[in-house]
This record gives C-alpha cells, structure tokens and sequence, in this order.
C-alpha cells in the first residue's frame, strides 16, 4: 500500500507491506537496501531521499511532478569528467 503524507512539514510517500507473500517481502527488503544503498553513494541524478524505516514501512521523500528539485544532488564526478573530445563543459 502507497500512500502520500507528510514527515516534519515535509510532503512524503508511504509506503507500507501489507503481505506476509515471500514474493513481496522479498521486493520490499530489496528497495529498502536501494534505498540505503542512494544515500551510501548518491546517485547523479535526483532520487527520493530516505526519511524512515520501519519493520513493514518505507517513508521517502516525495518528489513531485514538473517541479524544479531544490536539494543539492551531489555527483562523485562533473561533466567536463567524461568529456573525450578535448573541449570542457
């Protein structure tokens, strides 16, 4: 079950195991290690930050559609990083 909600002031998304399915516990650990796994190493592009972990509940942050992002992503490298032609970026 997902649902939309909000942490702190903060808009989030709910998200809540509702099954004792092995399928389904086994997709949600695997998020739940994506997800700790994003803040370890962020990724270079915008992803919902992680705000709290339960036994059967995942909140993150909620990112909502056609807005700008206003966090900072940080990047382990810049563009001018992965230029091969000579020119920066």
């Amino acid at each position: 079950m997902t649902r939309l909600g909000e942490l702190d002031g903060r808009p989030v998304v709910v998200k809540v195991l509702t099954t004792d399915d092995p399928y389904w516990a086994q997709r949600f650990a695997h998020e739940h290690r994506i997800y700790q796994a994003l803040e370890d190493i962020p990724p270079p592009v915008l992803v919902p930050a992680l705000q709290h972990i339960g036994e059967h509940v995942l909140v993150v942050e909620h990112l909502p559609r056609g807005r700008r992002a206003h966090r900072t992503v940080r990047t382990a490298t810049s563009a001018a990083d992965h230029r091969t032609d000579g020119r920066s970026a």
